[in-house]
């Protein structure tokens, strides 16, 4: 007989997946492959499609499928019932069922069997699609066993799993269902194995949970297993915990399956012994080798033997970190993601260039990438085990960590606890050399003495911010005066590894503003008693003039201004895409020329500012300010004209108040000479602070500027490209690395020609970037990972909180009550005056949200990180490191 619609295991391998699904081509692999699995057959993908086009008003079904949307229950619900019940309707065909009962001659008609659905997007590196699809257990005779064929094609569209494709992004029509019919096992113990630990991400151990009975009971959370660790090396047993299993799920004599109370003795048995632990272990072991990657098994023993049901490999896992310098397992990674508050996934251009960046570790040498800058799950992740290798940077440095991000210190403080960690460090790291500092301490120490000494801090700051302008404006005139676009990359490649020495004096005139801060709490709080002092030390970081974010805000609310004046070209914004060329056509309105005046002028100077700006990738205001309008326009119908300003000069008022409030206080804190010195002190610490500390966003803002120069060239080298077929997208350009593109376009400028063979290997190259890019965007990234893919959790005391509080760091005092707006993408959401802003995360470009919060609420930071400064100079209460506050809000 030719067979058509099936094929055994024994047929079909891993490249099966089309015709077999992904249970069905993994158990076909590991039967090829000599695994122990239970035999059996596949009914293919061929038998579905066929039974479902038998069908003429499916089309339309699929039809409206793809016009549903996810956040509307009751059309999936009402939909997937129609597709349900039409599939009932329709006859199985004849050729499958005579296919089938000779199947089942071949296996044995007397015996059981088990039908699984195994679809042909699930258990894939992105998405396992587990328990999206039906199985039925203990299945006899070929009546039944068709009945149950169509219960598997029927459950491709149950609720859940029509919604998990249009959450994963699958086409409802292009998905199918292939059915598995394998032999029944009848274990005496059943479970899942994991070749990792799935809770902590340790590659290096395995995690067995184990139950009586089928795997059913396990699966479907009816009875608590036991679990057992183990060292993947070694096979060591690292615990073994032992649990109360209430009930069993057995196959019953007659077909189906019966659930039986166990025994309280029976119960609390031990279900694996030492040996046979390690003899699955080591089968696992031998399929993950097989497969190349972690791997969650479902198995059965049955009379002392092993069964293995299905494998797929584990989707849940955070990817390992990969750099130059290796992985080992006892190195330490941060996220820098979170030290910047842009937990984004971040391109490979956009990952190279600020590798190029950051100094630390990094060779003396143009165009080597720091060693000590890891990729992982497109994040950017620093090693930071050289600052592990002397005890006393050790302790200091996890817990100043806290300060950029609580739970990203406690993260690392929790990792030097691992076993081996301590140990790896201390046999395989260098120490840290000391010296290393020194070479930009003598940039720093100069400039630090000279802030700390000036008698007016305030001219000293404005004559700092006028160098950097001068020096930048040197910088890009040297630019523009470069003629090759590789020449001009290469230019700019140097002033961006040289950039820390730009700015070498800037970080020295801002020291004293950091280190005054703690001493004035530390003697202010030592020497006065006073109930409101607290908001006095809160109102001095409030107001500071000089902060070029702040200033940027202002102009932002300056502009929203100027709109209300122009009614006609805030009707146009509001019916057209709000991009530039809309911008154009406004600009011939009349009563606009006020406003674009001052457009002008604002973009001329902080156009280079964007969403997620530390991405190179990303467009900027001046590109696409798309966000930037959607704040304006919502701040021109939500906020009085100059109430901004007022607030802002409010804030600048109670400030200067608590700073002679302070003074005064000081001074009366102690008779004579002694209270004298101690007012002199405070005082000119609070002048150091607010003369300095404006500085603090100047920095970034001028590598912005600089990141804008390479992102022009970058955009510019498209067209270049372009022309020699280099690249089929211009967007693609984003997935090279800034050296590539160096040499790239190097070659076409002195016109040496790529083969076709350099250009296809190129832009396959692009493609896998591409793709791994997209399958890991929405992917949570974790503060800390350590070399083996451990994720240490740590997590906050809440003794003393009320059931459902949400702990987190708060970082700008004060108490509000109002409607919580959680905003994900200022581009598309705005927020109205009055509500509290609840967001994953926020950079610069964020900022202008803040003029009409009443709170702010953050997912990850600090008290030092950029939206906690700003929400303590606006004078707004924030709370930041609040996980999953965007989706438990």
């Amino acid at each position: 007989m030719i067979f058509k619609y099936t094929q055994t295991f024994k047929d079909i391998d891993s490249t099966s997946l089309d015709i077999a699904g992904g249970k069905g081509a993994n158990l076909g692999e590991m039967t090829k492959a000599g695994f122990p699995v239970p035999p059996g057959f596949i009914i293919n993908t061929v038998a579905y499609t066929d039974f479902i086009n038998s069908y003429p008003e499916m089309e339309l079904i699929y039809t409206k499928l793809k016009t549903i949307k996810s956040e509307n229950l009751d059309e999936v619900r009402k939909t997937g019932k129609l597709i349900r019940e039409t599939i009932e309707k329709i006859d199985i065909p004849e050729k499958l069922s005579k296919e089938v009962s000779e199947r089942l001659k071949e296996f044995g008609e007397d015996n059981f069997f088990a039908v699984r659905s195994s679809a042909t997007a699930e258990d894939l590196p992105g998405a396992s699609f587990a328990g999206q699809q039906d199985t039925f257990l203990n299945i006899k005779g070929l009546e039944n066993i068709l009945i149950n064929i169509r219960k598997c094609w029927v459950s491709l569209f149950t609720d859940r799993a029509i919604l998990y494709r249009m959450e994963k992004g699958f086409s409802h029509r292009e998905v199918k269902l292939s059915a598995v019919i394998q032999k029944m096992a009848r274990p005496d113990v059943s479970g899942i194995l994991f070749t990792v630990d799935p809770v902590s991400g340790n590659r290096n151990s395995m995690t067995i949970d184990a139950g009586f009975g089928l795997g059913e009971a396990l699966v479907s959370g009816l009875i608590n297993p036991d679990n057992y660790i183990l060292d993947k090396k070694s096979f060591a047993i690292l615990s073994a915990n032992i649990q109360e299993k209430k009930i069993a799920i057995y196959p019953n004599g007659k077909g189906g399956i019966v659930t039986k109370k166990l025994e309280r003795e029976q119960s609390m048995l031990r279900t694996l012994n030492d040996s046979q632990i390690k003899e699955l272990c080591k089968i696992a072991l031998k399929i993950e080798n097989h497969y190349g990657t972690p791997q969650d098994i479902e198995w059965a023993l049955e009379d002392g033997i092993f069964y293995l049901l299905q494998t797929r490999p584990v989707t849940t896992l955070f990817p390992l970190p990969e750099s130059p310098r290796g992985r080992e397992d006892h190195r330490i990674y941060v996220s820098l993601g979170h030290i910047q508050v842009m937990t984004a996934p971040v391109s490979p251009m956009g990952r190279s260039v600020l590798s190029l960046f950051l100094p630390f570790g990094r060779p003396k040498k143009p165009g080597v990438y720091n060693p000590y800058i890891a990729e992982a799950g497109e994040r950017i992740y620093i090693e930071v085990t050289p600052f592990m290798t002397r005890k006393f940077i050790r302790e200091k440095y996890s817990t100043g960590l806290q300060g950029v991000d609580y739970l990203m210190g406690k993260g690392v403080q929790e990792s030097l606890s691992y076993p081996g960690v301590i140990k790896g460090i201390k046999e395989f790291e260098k120490k840290i050399q000391i010296s290393s500092v020194f070479y930009y301490a003598r940039k720093v120490i100069p400039f630090l003495l000279k802030s700390n000494l000036a008698k007016n801090p305030v001219k000293n700051r404005k004559a700092a911010a006028a160098r950097l302008e001068k020096n930048f404006s040197i910088l890009k005139n040297n630019y523009e005066e470069i003629v090759k676009t590789s020449d001009r990359l290469i230019y700019l490649r140097t002033q961006l590894e040289g950039f820390i020495d730009f700015v070498a004096f800037l970080l020295g005139t801002m020291a004293p503003a950091l280190i005054s801060w703690k001493k004035i709490g530390t003697n202010v709080r030592s020497w006065v008693e006073d109930d409101t002092l607290e908001e006095e030390l809160s109102a001095i970081e409030r107001g500071l003039i000089g902060n070029i974010t702040t200033e940027m805000d202002l102009e932002t609310g300056d502009l929203a201004d100027l709109l209300k004046h122009s009614t006609k070209l805030v009707s146009l914004l509001k019916i057209s895409s709000l991009n530039n060329s809309t911008l154009d056509k406004g600009r011939s309105l009349e009563s606009t020329e006020e406003f674009f005046a001052a457009w002008d002028k604002f973009i001329a100077r902080f156009g280079i500012r964007g969403l997620s700006e530390i991405d190179i990738k990303n467009a900027r205001w001046k590109e696409n300010p798309e966000s930037l309008l959607k704040m304006m326009i919502s701040q021109s119908e939500n906020e009085k004209s100059g109430s901004h300003r007022k607030h802002f000069n409010n804030l600048t008022a109670q400030a200067e108040a608590a700073v002679e409030k302070l003074v005064n206080q000081v001074r009366s804190s102690a008779p004579g000479f002694i209270g004298y010195f101690r007012a002199r002190k405070i005082n000119k610490l609070l002048s150091l602070y607010r003369g300095y500390m404006p500085l603090r966003e100047h920095g970034k803002y001028y590598l912005m500027r600089l990141m804008s120069l390479i992102r022009h060239e970058i955009t510019n080298s498209t067209i270049l490209l372009a022309d020699k077929s280099v690249l089929l997208n211009k967007d693609l350009i984003w997935f090279l690395e800034i050296n590539e593109l160096i040499e790239l376009v190097g070659k076409v400028e002195k016109e040496e020609n790529l083969s076709s063979g350099e250009i296809e290997l190129l832009q396959k190259k692009i493609e896998e970037r591409k793709e791994r890019f997209e399958r890991f965007k929405n992917i949570e990234p974790p503060r800390v990972i350590l070399g083996n893919g451990t994720i240490p959790r740590p997590s906050y005391s809440t003794d003393g909180m009320p059931d459902g509080a949400l702990p987190g760091m708060a970082v700008s005092s004060g108490i509000v009550e109002g409607f919580a707006k959680v905003i994900t993408d200022p581009g598309k959401e705005s927020i109205k005056s009055g509500e509290i802003l609840v967001a994953p995360f926020t950079d610069p470009a964020w900022t202008p949200l803040f003029i009409n919060a009443s709170a702010v609420v953050i997912e990850v930071g600090g008290p030092m990180t950029h939206g906690s400064v700003i929400a303590r100079e606006y004078g707004i209460p924030a709370v930041v490191s609040i996980e999953n506050a965007t989706k438990l809000i």
